[in-house]
């Protein structure tokens, strides 16, 4: 736990400095010297060694070795009608939406050269649905792929840091795998993204920020206790699971025993209970002086059967027959309830 504390404060310290240089402009032009007067070599405008703008029209653009460049300008290709990018070997850096708001962009080959994408470095850029991360990559700056249409995102063990909002609001992505224990992601990195439903992380990920993922992916990640593995979404539990399962705090129920429901007060308590090969029908009550409400779900999530408080005393009794292998059952306990019990049986 020491180490892994240590490992949080080294990585946030380098978010705060990333983006203390970030806002001060000392690193955004270090390959772009001022009193540098600019060239032109063909429809590529340069000043040292980074490329300022493209000037084209062409749908398919090769950048060439022999530009010798080592990071692609500010807004450099913003609004281009290009299609396809290809960046030579030797760019290091993306720079500040260098391809913000290209909507026919396609397809992107980076090199395996580039460690920093910049603030909005890809923003907008909606037709764009995969790109290949390199594994020099190191930080990705806020903001670098909103709303773009990737479907499907790799981030290299080499990446340090993933800024805030960096893959907000990619509607179309539905996969994302970190493989590095030394990622931290930001507050928002893929926030909004409503269509994900499949997060692999690694072992020890340092630090993920609350809002990091959308449907509260961090306190299910915690609650598990970080593990690694492959996270699924359940539309129907509304939360992030991995292995086989969804609820890890339910409490196994033994059908016919009464077990007393905890009083928490307007708190949920989860139960599972194993159903036989071939199904069977199942019956949830609620027996004592008590305000109590029962939901019943399948093991993927399917809400089956829900009471509220209508036996007597305000108890309540739901029904229903299932096929999945286990039943979870949710119980509602208001506030003021004593000796509040829930039973189950099978037939």
């Amino acid at each position: 736990m020491k180490r892994k504390h240590i490992l949080v404060a080294v990585v946030m310290g380098l978010l705060v400095s990333f983006v203390s240089a970030q806002n001060s402009g000392l690193t955004t032009d270090f390959t772009n010297p001022a009193g540098i007067s600019l060239s032109t070599s063909g429809n590529f405008v340069i000043r040292g060694s980074v490329l300022v703008s493209y000037t084209g029209e062409e749908k398919t653009v090769t950048i060439p070795d022999t530009l010798k460049i080592t990071e692609i300008g500010e807004s450099a290709f913003a609004h281009s009608r290009a299609e396809s990018v290809v960046i030579p070997r030797g760019v290091i850096k993306i720079g500040k939406s260098a391809f913000a708001s290209c909507y026919s962009l396609k397809t992107v080959t980076l090199p395996d050269t580039v460690k920093v994408i910049d603030e909005g470095g890809f923003n907008g850029c909606s037709n764009l649905k995969t790109l290949t991360l390199p594994n020099t990559l190191t930080v990705i700056g806020d903001d670098a792929f909103y709303r773009t249409g990737l479907v499907r995102v790799i981030i290299p063990e080499s990446v340090q840091a993933i800024m805030n909002d960096a893959f907000s609001h990619c509607s179309s992505l539905i996969t994302v795998t970190l493989q590095g224990s030394g990622t931290a992601l930001g507050y928002g990195a893929f926030e909004s993204c409503s269509k994900l439903a499949s997060i692999t992380m690694p072992n020890n990920a340092v630090y993920v920020s609350n809002g990091a993922f959308p449907h509260n992916f961090a306190v299910s990640y915690k609650n598990s206790g970080e593990r690694s593995g492959n996270y699924i979404y359940s539309q129907g539990f509304e939360r992030w699971y991995t292995g086989t399962d969804p609820i890890l705090e339910a409490i196994t129920l033994t059908p016919e025993r009464p077990v007393k429901i905890p009083a928490q007060g307007d708190r949920e308590t989860w139960y599972r209970v194993a159903i036989p090969s071939g199904g069977a029908m199942i019956s949830a009550f609620t027996t004592g002086n008590s305000d109590t409400e029962i939901w019943m779900y399948d093991l993927t999530g399917n809400q089956l059967a829900r009471d509220d408080d209508s036996g007597d005393n305000y108890n309540a009794a739901a029904a229903t027959f299932i096929q999945t292998q286990t039943a979870y059952i949710k119980v509602n306990r208001g506030w003021g309830s004593e000796g509040c019990s829930l039973q189950v049986k099978l037939e």
